[in-house]
């Protein structure tokens, strides 16, 4: 089989990025990185976010339906539109 042109890649990872359950993953990294740059500086809420992230995902590997690569790219997207969203919002709400 050839490899898939773009126009199909493209396709299969919205189809992926559509599941509710890999917009659940984005939605919770998005705000808890926001919530814990409240608290944090912004390297350490991304790494926190990240770790849990990846805990949850070994948690899953043992005792769920198993570890997934998917869910790690979606939370690393709920993170960097945080990111973003924290260079956008006032200085103020971050200490």
């Amino acid at each position: 089989m050839p490899f898939p042109c773009v126009s199909e890649i493209c396709r299969r990872i919205a189809d992926r990025l559509a599941e509710p359950d890999k917009q659940l993953h984005i939605r919770w990294s998005f705000w808890l990185t926001l919530a814990a740059h409240i608290l944090w500086p912004l390297a350490w809420a991304v790494a926190a976010v990240f770790a849990l992230g990846l805990a949850k995902e070994c948690w899953d590997h043992r005792h769920g339906s198993g570890f997934c690569f998917v869910d790690i790219a979606c939370n690393l997207i709920g993170i960097a539109c945080a990111v973003a969203a924290s260079f956008l919002l006032p200085g103020e709400l971050f200490g």
